[in-house]
């Protein structure tokens, strides 16, 4: 899959790979053979629009379970849009590519989804056995 380096550059590993590289050629190929495709794009619509709008650093701890509250609507609805598995499979990915923004937006998620819960409801949402 060939992308944009601008588009990408947010990611440390991205741009360590690129400031290692000795041939200065226009196309540069990297693998990521941890991030699937899929998984990739959402990644990569995340950092064009951080790249534009970057996030304001969230608040730790969360003061309520509105991420609202903390960073701007389209965050939210990107964050919110995304379902379970591929929410944890972008913060993997984020991770793995050491994306911080979209690690401490992800888990802000998931910190929102299992605040104030029971251990049995937090086990239920992240699809913990309880045996």
């Amino acid at each position: 899959m060939k992308v944009n380096l601008d588009d990408i550059i947010v990611s440390k590993l991205i741009r360590t790979m690129v400031d290692c590289m000795v041939d200065s050629t226009d196309t540069i190929e990297i693998p990521l053979p941890n991030v699937s495709q899929k998984v990739l794009l959402k990644v990569l619509e995340f950092t064009k629009h951080y790249k534009e709008n970057p996030m304001k650093q969230l608040m730790k701890p969360l003061p309520s379970d509105d991420l609202s509250q903390v960073v701007d609507v389209w965050y939210v609805e990107f964050i919110s849009g995304l379902e379970e598995d591929m929410l944890y499979e972008v913060i993997s990915a984020s991770n793995y590519m050491d994306i911080e923004p979209i690690q401490e937006l992800g888990c802000a998620r998931i910190a929102s989804l299992i605040r104030g819960k029971e251990p049995n409801e937090i086990r239920k949402i992240l699809g913990i056995n309880a045996e």
